[in-house]
């Protein structure tokens, strides 16, 4: 079976990007909690309250948010 190699990039750089959330996780929980985040190449593009709200902000960037990572910050552990 042949990936596309689009796939496989968005998948590094969406992996890439999470190792960049784990290593800045303190900072943006100070910044951030409680709240969406978006992050693409390394960057916060846009944060808020609500999911609904940030795609929107993402969108008027004219960013897709399918290309993007969005990680929602707390300060509490949440497990599922």
């Amino acid at each position: 079976m042949e990936t596309n190699p689009q796939v496989l990039e968005l998948l590094n750089q969406n992996e890439s990007d999470l190792d960049w959330v784990k290593n800045n996780l303190n900072y943006l929980q100070d910044k951030y909690n409680e709240e969406f985040i978006a992050i693409k190449e390394g960057k916060v593009i846009d944060h808020a309250k609500l999911i609904t709200d940030l795609i929107k902000k993402v969108k008027k960037q004219e960013i897709n948010i399918t290309d993007t990572l969005v990680y929602f910050v707390s300060k509490i552990a949440i497990v599922l």
